[in-house]
């Protein structure tokens, strides 16, 4: 059995499900990957979601993204795969314009962009898969 390991959160309010919530780890260790649930756009002080534009709810969930990842001992640079939640593809531009502040340089990971119906609020949503950084 492949050993799995959750990797906690550095936003307290996302390592506590709440009762009615889906049970899930913020995200997960398994061999040299570190996998995340989707993050949005919460504030990193209070864990309460921070409503705005595109720009901003994609420039805070990608902090968010960011700093899970060198939770997990890893970063965006060594990021694989990327999948993009959108509310309506009509934000792509906007939330795409934000996204190249944070993924730059020839080796972009692999990157999928949805549009669905996400519950609560958010614009948009990132899940992200990522390496461990080679010894």
């Amino acid at each position: 059995m492949m050993q799995r390991t959750a990797i906690p959160s550095p936003i307290a309010a996302l390592n506590v499900v709440p009762p009615g919530q889906v049970p899930r780890s913020p995200a997960v260790r398994a061999s040299n990957l570190v996998y995340l649930s989707s993050m949005t756009s919460i504030d990193p002080q209070t864990g309460e979601f921070r409503p705005g534009s595109v720009t901003e709810q994609t420039r805070t969930a990608l902090t968010n993204v960011a700093a899970q990842l060198v939770s997990g001992g890893t970063d965006l640079r060594n990021a694989v795969k990327v999948t993009v939640h959108l509310a309506s593809i009509l934000d792509y531009e906007e939330m795409n314009a934000v996204y190249c502040d944070f993924f730059t340089g020839d080796s972009l990971p692999a990157r999928t962009v949805c549009a669905v119906q996400m519950a609560g609020g958010p614009k948009v949503g990132f899940e992200c898969v990522a390496a461990m950084p080679s010894a």
